[in-house]
This record gives structure tokens, C-alpha cells and sequence, in this order.
């Protein structure tokens, strides 16, 4: 099983890549993911600005955070602005190349 994540991966994807990651039953593929529960806290800056935090912690099992750093993927893989210009989805054609290789 093939697990496709990136930056976009937060909140309870996020929940679930670790829960994935946890099982051992498959690879995650692409760029690690945004490091964030989700669940945050807003509050007013001086001058009209506003700003967030992270009001909860999570982490595996072990104790290892992932929370401001993301989960990695054992295999990564970056788009590039070519591939979004030409229409390519690298992540996805390295995910279908492993599976093919196994």
C-alpha cells in the first residue's frame, strides 16, 4: 500500500498518515507533510493583525513530535513548476512505478 502525502497533509490527514505510518503497512511517497493538528487557537495582534497557534500536541507512539516538523516520506519526490505546467503528476507516477516494481 502506497500513501501519498506532502505539504497539503494536515489535521486528521495528518491523524491518519501517522496512524498509517504506526501500522507498517505500506510506503508513504512524496514531500513531508505540514507538521499541524489542525487545531489551533486565533487571537488579535496590536496594529489589526491576527495570529494562530497550535493548541494541541500530538505524536507517535514513542513520543517522537511531528508537530512542527511534518511526517517524512520514505521516498520523496518533489513537483516541480515544469511538472505543473506540463500537467504531470510525479508523486503519483513514482507511486505507480514502485507498485509495478514490487
Amino acid at each position: 500500500m502506497i500513501l501519498l502525502i506532502g505539504s497539503g497533509t494536515y489535521s486528521a490527514a495528518e491523524d491518519f498518515c501517522l496512524a498509517f505510518d504506526q501500522a507498517h503497512r505500506g510506503i508513504k511517497i512524496g514531500t513531508k507533510t505540514s507538521g499541524s493538528t489542525g487545531n489551533s487557537t486565533g487571537f488579535d495582534l496590536p496594529g489589526g493583525g491576527y495570529g494562530q497557534v497550535t493548541i494541541k500536541r500530538d505524536s507517535y507512539v514513542d513520543g517522537k513530535e511531528f508537530v512542527g516538523y511534518g511526517i517524512e516520506p520514505e521516498i520523496e519526490v518533489e513537483t516541480t513548476i515544469q511538472d505543473v505546467i506540463e500537467g504531470r503528476d510525479t508523486v503519483l507516477l513514482k507511486a505507480i512505478e514502485v507498485l509495478k516494481d514490487r
